[in-house]
């Protein structure tokens, strides 16, 4: 769910000083408010990319709603040399996938996500034409993906996911993107929580899924 959408976010970020971070980010989920405490070290863009913002179709009908986009604040402000370190979340608004419970939903899609077909897919030439798409008409660029996935196991919040994509840059320049997400289920509906930077000056994949963790778990109604 979140491989397509997560390349084109380091293609279209856009580099320019970030807003006030506030306290807390606020959303609605499947009609229900939720709000989660601003991450440490990490600011609101003031132009967030596109591919995280309003809602957007997917080719299988499914509507996916972005819920919040934040930066680290050194990368959002151009400091560190243009690392595009982020947390993205958005939701499947029209997809309903009648688990009784939290539970019951991580242990059907854990089961898929840790198939060795599954991960096939996801590194198969297809799915990275998928993602060439997605760029090209999110940001009008051309890219070279190659990906390498890994089911990372769940816990009681996520089903966690990896990839790491090799993209051709410019000529002979290539970069390598880290990527971690987790797939969870809040107020009847599936919910992903995406992390990524540059490999060569970002996080580990085992920092991605304590951070993935820690977000899942700070996501509260308001009180």
């Amino acid at each position: 769910m979140f491989a397509l959408a997560a390349l084109a976010l380091f293609a279209d970020a856009v580099v320019a000083p970030p807003s006030s971070a506030p306290a807390a980010l606020v959303f609605d989920i499947n009609g229900r408010s939720y709000r989660l405490p601003t991450p440490n070290g990490y600011c609101v863009p003031p132009q967030p990319p596109a591919a995280a913002t309003g809602e957007h179709a997917g080719a299988n009908g499914h509507i996916v709603a972005n819920l919040a986009y934040v930066q680290d604040c050194m990368s959002a402000s151009g400091d560190d040399g243009g690392d595009q370190n982020f947390i993205h979340l958005k939701y499947v608004k029209n997809f309903n996938p009648n688990a009784p419970s939290r539970a019951a939903y991580l242990a059907f899609v854990a089961k898929q996500m840790g198939s060795a077909s599954y991960i096939g897919e996801q590194e198969s030439e297809a799915f990275a034409e998928r993602v060439e798409r997605r760029m090209k008409s999110t940001t009008g660029r051309n890219i070279d993906a190659q990906i390498s996935a890994v089911h990372l196991g769940h816990d009681d919040l996520c089903v966690y996911q990896a990839r790491t994509m090799a993209v051709a840059l410019k000529g002979d320049e290539v970069g390598t993107i880290r990527m971690a997400g987790c797939t969870t289920w809040i107020n009847g509906r599936v919910v992903s929580i995406d992390v990524g930077s540059w490999s060569d000056r970002g996080l580990g994949f085992g920092a991605m899924v304590r951070q993935l963790r820690a977000v899942a778990a700070s996501i509260v109604p308001p009180e």
